[in-house]
């Protein structure tokens, strides 16, 4: 059986690709590739963990219930058998590709020793091996990091791309396909250009060979973020966790829905500069590699303004970011009192009380009413397809309660005129 080891690299669509594996993993198997399931779905994050060391923790290390180097010493040999077991039922089933994606095996495994860990695990159970590593140029790797980065509270400035060079692991392309050639040997690594390959889902519908009918389709993950939203973030300084594994409950943004009119760039000279100092080793990777040449890691430096958004980061006006945050807040919550009124009102239907049923829902179409007045699409440029807009919402639970309405005024009876009195 050969195995297919995806290791990235991080913001060339692994999120999205990562999602289509798992949203399709039976119809692959129909076609003879096995997505793992024993690594920790739907990223296999489990594969970078085991690798560490477990005296150097992670991120990840507490989704794994890993909270010492005993925990980590468990989790290899618990996950090292069920892989085991897991790549001998995939044998039986005569697939023919066993499929393995994680892009933290690129940005957490920067040394040859955690390298040689997978390599050493995997080698001996398969037939052949291919290392395929998705590659796009730096500097742009750098700027879509950024609205990662900004979501989880860190800060965003010129400093950020200043100490972008070779030295930094994670951008150094050539030792990382170093490294992984010294475990699996230098015939075994594909690198992939993205910017060729925009689609990555059907260029892994191609490479595997899932050219059938019957796939279903995801959306897109990771949008970008607008450069006002990202200074709000960085005046905003508020972390995501408060302590590993505690998310700080009171940091709602909504950065995947915030409008997006002018996303960070970079001045182009500037923008250059950067990504000369990773040249000469990617031209060593497009001589060692032919499947990618030095054009496939060089930007269009014509998408880059002679003066980018990066250098309007502490002037800018963050006041629509401010309103669109503290709008959307109150119509998440105007939403919420109709869902709760909404619910109200199924309770006294049911209790035979028609009068409370419909004073709740006369509640509940008011506050709709007040949450239809956000317009959550106004000045979006690039909206989140995932989200429903607050107007769909508020269509779908109007019409649920008007229907209610009719419902519980058929149910309740007619009102008795006053009993006359004699004089």
């Amino acid at each position: 059986m050969h195995l297919v080891l995806h290791i990235g690299t991080e913001k060339t669509g692994t999120t999205s690709v990562q999602a289509f594996f798992r949203e399709n993993r039976a119809r692959m198997l129909s076609d003879g590739v096995w997505h793992a399931e024993s690594l920790g779905g739907p990223d296999h994050r489990g594969l970078a963990v085991l690798a560490r060391r477990g005296d150097d923790p992670d991120d990840a290390f507490h989704r794994f219930h890993i909270h010492s180097p005993e925990d980590h010493a468990r989790f290899v040999a618990e996950t090292t058998e069920r892989l085991r077991a897991e790549i001998a039922a995939a044998k039986a089933t005569d697939a023919r590709t066993f499929l393995i994606s994680n892009e933290h095996l690129q940005s957490r495994l920067y040394d040859q020793e955690s390298v040689g860990r997978v390599a050493d695990l995997l080698r001996p159970l398969f037939d052949s091996h291919e290392v395929l590593c998705v590659l796009r140029p730096q500097i742009e790797a750098v700027l879509s990091l950024t609205s990662t980065e900004a979501r989880v509270g860190l800060e965003v400035s010129r400093r950020r791309f200043e100490w972008v060079d070779p030295t930094v692991h994670y951008f150094n392309y050539l030792g990382l396909l170093e490294r992984w050639a010294d475990g699996f040997g230098s015939e075994t690594i594909l690198p992939v250009a993205f910017n060729r390959h925009r689609d990555m889902i059907g260029f892994f519908r191609h490479h595997l060979g899932l050219e059938g009918d019957g796939y279903q389709t995801v959306r897109p993950s990771n949008r970008r973020l607008d450069h006002r939203a990202i200074a709000f973030a960085n005046r905003l300084a508020l972390p995501v966790f408060l302590s590993p594994g505690t998310p700080n409950p009171n940091r709602t943004v909504f950065f995947d829905d915030l409008p997006v009119e002018a996303p960070l760039t970079l001045s182009r000279d500037f923008a250059k500069d950067i990504q000369a100092r990773f040249d000469p080793g990617n031209a060593e990777i497009a001589a060692r590699w032919p499947a990618i040449t030095l054009d496939d890691l060089t930007p269009d430096w014509s998408r880059y303004p002679e003066i980018g958004t990066l250098d309007q980061l502490e002037s800018c006006d963050t006041g629509p970011i401010l309103r669109y945050v503290v709008q959307r807040l109150n119509a998440e919550l105007h939403f919420s009192k109709a869902l709760t009124e909404q619910q109200r009102a199924r309770v006294a239907h049911f209790n035979e009380n028609y009068e409370n049923a419909l004073r709740f829902i006369d509640d509940a179409l008011a506050n709709l009413a007040a949450a239809a007045m956000f317009n959550d699409a106004e000045g979006n440029t690039d909206p989140d397809p995932q989200f429903e807009p607050m107007a769909d919402r508020v269509a779908r639970v109007r019409a649920q309660l008007e229907e209610h309405r009719e419902i519980v005024a058929a149910r309740r009876p007619a009102q008795r005129a006053p009993r006359e009195t004699s004089a």
